[in-house]
């Protein structure tokens, strides 16, 4: 029985191929039905975003740390970027220290 999605965007254009018989290259190299397989498990295995800090396959640990913005901004020496990156480096360091 087949996997292929039977709905797709109306942006996407996509068939199905018999990879025995279509000369289908991904990467430079031709793809075989074993080697889709492989890249399929290894894509479907990933976790979205950032590596975790506990190690493989946990996820670790977050705190917030709430505090008026003056003091934010005093407690880091430095203005912070859209995404709060350098109080969170920070908040990193002097936990890891």
């Amino acid at each position: 029985m087949s996997k292929f999605p039977k709905h797709f965007d109306p942006d996407v254009e996509a068939r199905e191929v018999d990879l025995e018989h279509e000369d289908v290259q991904f990467r430079g190299e031709r793809l075989t039905d074993a080697r889709a397989e492989a890249i399929a498990i290894d894509i479907l295995s990933r976790t979205p975003g950032r590596p975790s800090l506990s190690g493989a396959g946990e996820k670790s640990p977050s705190l917030t740390i709430g505090c008026p913005s003056r003091s934010a901004h005093a407690w880091t020496g430095l203005r912070p970027n859209r995404d709060g990156g350098p109080r969170r480096s920070c908040a990193r360091h002097w936990m890891t220290t």
